[in-house]
């Protein structure tokens, strides 16, 4: 289990999306000035969001990512995932991001 999660992190670049979570939240804060529902569901809908592109990325590059170094260990290059398995993750990850934002537009 403790594997997948690494997979899990390794494929969405956990680290990245964070990053680029919190600089979204700064953001909302500098126009808003305040705290609010909207801001939870929408850094949420972002850190979904940018996981599930940089998944995308990594699905897109995979034929390249074996041929480098760097990058030839990642999951989908090791098969640690299948391709049919980041699409679902993708779309999940996704898909979900896409319906907070609606959620919050509808409110």
């Amino acid at each position: 289990m403790g594997s997948i999660l690494k997979a899990l992190s390794s494929l969405t670049r956990f680290v990245l999306s964070f990053a680029v979570t919190l600089s979204g939240i700064f953001t909302y804060l500098l126009v808003k000035s305040s705290f609010s529902v909207d801001l939870f569901i929408l850094t949420l809908s972002l850190f979904l969001l940018s996981c599930g592109l940089t998944a995308l990325n990594q699905l897109q590059e995979v034929k390249d990512d074996a041929l480098m170094p760097r990058t030839k260990n990642r999951p989908l290059v090791t098969g640690i995932f299948s391709r049919f398995d980041a699409i679902l993750i993708i779309l999940i990850l996704n898909l979900s991001a896409f319906m907070l934002v609606y959620s919050v537009l509808q409110i």
